[in-house]
């Protein structure tokens, strides 16, 4: 197991295995990217052996474990233990480790959020707060919290929402949205476009211009973002 972990590169940590950590987990294998897991239960590294997950058993709060896991190298880390003071110290360590890994961090409480943003967090999730509004949002627009469960949780739902960046040398790149033909070429819909150091510009016109580096967030079945990945 040490060996696996030793060689992986541009992957997840996910720090904690209870009832967020293990759905992440789920989220993750299901997509097929590499990551690990780490957690101080023992039904956790049981669980986790059954899956052949690769898991490290020992207290995430410890960067040596942090650096067994391959925070240095890692992609990403979700900070989802019990408490929101080892989020926020997993959270400021793996920072000091890593500058560039993306870190998502649990919170248990709405003002905690502040204290995990400034510890290294990129994003910070209050579970409860989340799922207040999605209780609302049932209640209040039925019909579009169940578009929303249909194209990001349904399993063999045709559409998706995906995000796509440009690169450099994409035919794509210095056209509009109209000229460069995207639904004609691909299918997907483009529900938004996020440029680097500005904020994401949602529901964009046909006359946007894109440019290298844009993430396009789009609606489409997975062979239509093949194809647009393709382009991309």
């Amino acid at each position: 197991m040490r060996k696996v972990i030793s060689q992986l590169k541009d992957h997840y940590v996910v720090a904690g295995m209870g009832q967020v950590g293990s759905i992440v987990v789920s989220e993750l294998a299901d997509a097929g990217v590499p990551f690990v897991v780490i957690d101080s239960c023992e039904t956790c590294r049981e669980a986790a052996d059954d899956a052949g997950w690769p898991f490290i058993h020992g207290d995430a709060t410890d960067e040596r474990v942090l650096v067994e896991a391959g925070v240095e190298r890692a992609r990403g880390l979700v900070a989802a233990l019990d408490t929101d003071s080892d989020n926020l110290f997993v959270s400021l360590s793996a920072r000091a480790l890593n500058p560039t890994v993306r870190i998502v961090a649990r919170s248990t409480s709405v003002a905690s959020e502040g204290k995990i943003l400034r510890s290294g967090a990129d994003r910070v999730i209050t579970p409860n707060l989340i799922g207040g509004r999605r209780m609302a949002a049932m209640l209040l627009k039925p019909a579009v919290a169940d578009y929303l469960d249909v194209v990001t949780q349904s399993e063999g739902i045709e559409f998706r929402i995906d995000a796509i960046t440009l690169g450099a040398g994409s035919e794509l790149v210095e056209e509009t949205i109209r000229s460069s033909g995207l639904y004609d070429r691909t299918g997907v819909f483009v529900l938004a476009v996020r440029r680097p150091g500005e904020p994401m510009r949602t529901n964009p016109t046909v006359d946007d211009t894109l440019r290298a580096g844009d993430e396009l967030v789009v609606l489409g079945t997975e062979e239509q973002c093949t194809s647009l990945e393709a382009l991309a």
